[in-house]
């Protein structure tokens, strides 16, 4: 039993990371930026869904609620109403402490904005997630080059985008280097590349 937990903490933990890359991947090279995010959602489903992270959306509302009505009990000395608040308030903190990673992971994902700046473009602000444009630009080709030894299937796709990127660095390569063809007049990688919801990684 012990090895069987370990070994799921495990597979939950290099699952969690690929999503991770795969966010790092929207993120940096927005361009695909949905199909990124598809790919995530897939992979992060078995774990926690969408409809359960929505869910515990709720929880945190609750919980919030009875922390504002606890303290407003603490100002009336009504003891026995803050002992029971707090009774019900820490039952749904320890629910949402129980799934703290897989939810930090879900947030990335489900709760991801549609659209952000990408982080390459000259002339814009910086991201939010890096300080600068080399930054980014590091890690995304690390998370590319990771995803595609991990995921044969949609190794074509990750390659072709880390050699778009690549070209888009390059001094005096032009604006076209980022778009669909990737520069080097190379057809666009398909979109639907990645592997279908059925090849998800069991948790």
């Amino acid at each position: 039993m012990a090895q069987e937990t370990k070994d799921q903490g495990e597979r939950q933990a290099q699952l969690l990371a690929q999503v991770a890359r795969l966010v790092t991947a929207a993120d940096g090279d927005t361009l695909y930026r949905d199909v990124y995010l598809q790919r995530a959602g897939v992979l992060l489903a078995p774990l926690i869904d969408e409809a359960h992270y929505e869910a515990t959306l709720t929880v945190r509302e609750q919980l919030d609620r009875l922390l504002g009505q606890a303290r407003a009990s603490v100002g009336r000395q009504d003891w026995a109403q803050v002992q029971e608040l707090g009774n019900r308030a820490a039952d749904l903190q320890r629910s949402l402490d129980a799934e703290r990673e897989a939810l930090a992971a879900a947030e990335t994902v489900y709760g991801a904005p549609a659209v952000v700046l990408d982080p390459l473009s000259p002339g814009l602000p910086h991201s939010r997630r890096w300080p600068t444009a080399d930054q980014a630009r590091a890690d995304v080709t690390a998370a590319l080059a990771e995803l595609a030894r991990e995921e044969a299937g949609a190794r074509d796709l990750y390659t072709a985008r880390e050699r778009a990127r690549a070209a888009r660095a390059r001094p005096g390569a032009g604006g076209g280097g980022g778009g669909p063809g990737g520069g080097g007049g190379a057809p666009p990688p398909r979109r639907d590349a990645l592997p279908s919801p059925c090849k998800s990684t069991p948790v």
